[in-house]
C-alpha cells in the first residue's frame, strides 16, 4: 500500500467501490444535495480515484442519465460511501 502524506491519497483502499465507466443509481437520501434518485455513468470516484477505507462520504463525478439511458449532462455528487460499496 502506498500513502501520500498530507492528502487522502491512499492506494489500495478502493475495495468494493464502483469504477469510472460503471453506472450507478443513488437514492436521494444517500447524496448531497439534490432531489430524487440520480443515475450516473461515473467518470471519477473520490479524489483522483482514491478513497480512504472508512470514509463516510465520497465525491463522484459523472454523466447524469435519464431513465431510458440518455445523457443529461455532467453531474457531481457527494455520496455516502456505504451506498456505493458493492
Amino acid at each position: 500500500m502506498q500513502v501520500a502524506l498530507g492528502r487522502w491519497a491512499v492506494t489500495g483502499w478502493r475495495r468494493n467501490l464502483p469504477q469510472p465507466g460503471d453506472t450507478v443509481t443513488i437514492k436521494e437520501a444517500d447524496y448531497c444535495y439534490g432531489q430524487g434518485d440520480i443515475r450516473l455513468r461515473l467518470t471519477a470516484v473520490g479524489d483522483g480515484g482514491q478513497v480512504p477505507e472508512g470514509a463516510e462520504w465520497v465525491e463522484v463525478h459523472g454523466v447524469e442519465l435519464t431513465s431510458d439511458g440518455r445523457a443529461r449532462g455532467p453531474r457531481y455528487a457527494l455520496v455516502r460511501a456505504s451506498a456505493l460499496r458493492r
